[in-house]
């Protein structure tokens, strides 16, 4: 009975928490008016000038433009959050949304907010019409920042591995007074090929370690050389082929290209569309209390 006791305790204070966010939401709506209902609206209360107030201002525009009404996710969520309030009401889930908005639970609920927020931020983006980019705009963007795009170095390695240190550097030795042809050479069992394909510095690390990585590529010779540790155990490495970094054609890099070309469009029609909301609330005054 005490378990049962404290969990209807917990519940009723998750119903007197979302009930005085409730009201604090019908206290403020007073005075902010609600843009769903064609109200007076006010930006008197809004957040200090930073992300909070745009996220405010956003949020308030998703609401005028109606972004809430007949939202999946929206009424879904609601729908849950009544249905944990009230687990043994038999409302049907029309009638638990409309008490979730007569409750201000749309308000309150994080979820919901961030997906009208992000709505509306790809209403805005889509009507700003970013379109398509020339292929002189994307030259003039890939000479801009060409470090960015840089085609990275690549090796061509071979490497005999050993889990062993001690049996890498006896094998080294042989190899170098010539009892033996280091070509010849077994090693130990690895998940890799002994003879590696092109590759950059990132992927292979990826494949046997950042220090083996960093260390192949200071090779400067084309000898067999090491042992290399690596994630697996010791190597012995010979570079076979050595590719220097270049600059990319366009044609190699377009997709990237195009998308930072575009994510920077979007963000300045995002940001525009700001400017809008920010002027549209510093014009409001509140009315005198």
């Amino acid at each position: 009975m005490a378990r049962f006791g404290g969990f209807f305790r917990r519940r009723h204070a998750a119903l007197h928490f979302l009930l005085l966010a409730a009201a604090a939401f019908l206290i403020e709506g007073a005075f902010l008016g609600d843009p769903r209902e064609g109200g007076a609206v006010f930006f008197g209360d809004l957040p200090a000038p930073g992300p909070k107030r745009d996220e405010a201002l956003l949020y308030h525009e998703a609401l005028r433009r109606g972004l809430d009404r007949h939202d999946p996710v929206v009424r879904q969520r609601l729908i849950r959050d009544m249905r944990f309030l009230e687990p043994k009401s038999e409302a049907s889930d029309q009638e638990l949304y409309r008490q979730a908005l007569d409750l201000g639970l749309d308000r309150e609920d994080l979820v919901v907010r961030r997906r009208l927020i992000e709505r509306v931020r790809r209403h805005l983006i889509a009507e700003a019409r970013v379109g398509v980019p020339k292929l002189a705009e994307l030259e003039a963007w890939l000479a801009a920042d060409a470090p960015r795009y840089q085609i990275p170095a690549r090796r061509s390695i071979d490497q005999i591995h050993f889990a062993d240190r001690a049996r890498a550097l006896a094998a080294m030795a042989r190899g170098q007074v010539g009892e033996g042809a280091i070509d010849a050479l077994r090693g130990d069992p690895l998940p890799l090929p002994r003879r590696l394909p092109s590759l950059s510095r990132a992927e292979l690390a990826g494949r046997l370690g950042p220090g083996f990585a960093g260390a192949a590529f200071a090779i400067d010779t084309d000898a067999w050389t090491g042992p290399v540790q690596s994630s697996y155990g010791h190597s012995l490495v010979r570079v076979r082929e050595r590719t220097p970094a270049r600059a990319p054609q366009l044609a190699e890099v377009r997709a990237r290209v195009a998308g930072a070309w575009r994510a920077e469009r979007e963000a300045q029609a995002l940001e525009a569309a700001l400017s809008k909301l920010r002027a549209r609330a510093a014009e409001s005054s509140p009315p005198d209390r």
